[in-house]
């Protein structure tokens, strides 16, 4: 999963190259991604829903156990006003 960038300019000059041995999504890098992950998921959500439905749907989303226990039906339910 390793990647590295280095940009290289027409006048000779050259940026340092930069390696991640493990981008934000990865395993390792989980507790560090999820905030990312659920702040991006709360932008995005916003474009559709008011504030109040953006965080019941986040909320229930984060219970691992409510969200396996919540059936479509329900779920559509929370992201109604």
């Amino acid at each position: 999963i390793a990647n590295s960038l280095q940009i290289f300019f027409k006048d000779g000059e050259a940026t340092e190259k930069i390696e991640v041995e493990y981008p934000i999504g990865h395993q390792r890098r989980r507790k560090e991604g999820l905030p990312l992950l659920v702040k991006k998921a709360e932008e995005n959500l916003a474009a559709k829903f008011n504030a109040s439905q953006v965080k019941r749907i986040v909320d229930l989303c984060l219970d691992k156990m409510q969200i396996e226990s919540t059936t479509v039906e329900k779920f559509v339910e929370a992201c109604l006003p």
